[in-house]
């Protein structure tokens, strides 16, 4: 496509004017998001026009960098600050700052998340102890740990990973069987992609402000639970039309 050939180049040349030329609504957004990650600069964000979520992505993506929340608080929009604020408290494991996150749901999520993962929280304290920080795919007793370094993202294709966890991780874009309009899942962690898109995790969000509650056993990201197919969403009752929109598993990878 024109637009990922446009995002090569700026992100090769580390100018992100380049993403200007970018007319694609996906694209062109996600080029501003890469260069402003790669340079650690939020004010590219700015130069993003659209969807706040990809406004909201950004402005993550850049925290995440700098592992700084305090950057959280640029985001207006509380459905997306609030995962903001719990992708931080996850990568520096620290629970003070899920008390930032408004929806009492996510704040309850976020702190139950921290607690979900013992088995990943052991691993990261066992290659720290032995000095021997290990990133990228880990497969260990039957289970599967996707860590990026910090500072730099992450892409792994399905080929990459074992067949049975490539059956059931689930990325942006993926559906859920819900009542009422479709749903998709709309947030995922940006320092890791898959097939080129942001692999999701269990408190991620749904296109109708919902989230994602279940996480996998076998599957972490950055020490976070997976979403998979199956997995239940949750949504605020909205009635657009004369069926209210309840949230419903995830049915499909979408990749």
């Amino acid at each position: 496509m024109v637009g990922d050939c446009f995002q090569s180049i700026a992100v090769e040349k580390n100018d992100e004017n380049i993403c200007a030329r970018i007319k694609d609504t996906f694209s062109g957004p996600r080029c501003f998001v890469l260069l402003a990650k790669q340079k650690v600069d939020v004010s590219i964000c700015d130069k993003i026009e659209g969807r706040d979520s990809h406004v909201s992505d950004c402005i993550q993506g850049v925290a995440e960098q700098k592992n700084d929340e305090s950057l959280c608080a640029q985001i207006e929009k509380s459905t997306y600050s609030d995962s903001c604020y719990a992708s931080l408290a996850s990568l520096k494991q620290d629970a003070s700052i899920c008390a930032s996150i408004e929806q009492e749901r996510k704040r309850n999520s976020c702190y139950e998340n921290l607690e979900a993962s013992p088995e990943a929280l052991a691993e990261e304290e066992q290659a720290e102890e032995e000095g021997d920080e290990k990133y990228g795919i880990i497969e260990k007793d039957g289970k599967v740990y996707i860590k990026s370094k910090p500072g730099e993202v992450l892409s792994i294709s399905s080929s990459d990973l074992p067949d049975w966890a490539n059956a059931q991780m689930v990325v942006v874009g993926a559906s859920a069987v819900c009542v009422g309009p479709p749903s998709t899942i709309s947030s995922g962690d940006s320092n890791v992609l898959l097939n080129g898109l942001p692999v999701a995790r269990k408190g991620d969000e749904t296109s109708h402000g919902g989230s994602i509650t279940e996480g996998s056993d076998k599957i972490f990201i950055n020490g976070v639970p997976a979403a998979f197919v199956g997995a239940q969403t949750v949504c605020p009752m909205v009635s657009p039309g004369p069926v209210p929109h309840v949230g419903g598993p995830i049915s499909n990878n979408g990749y």
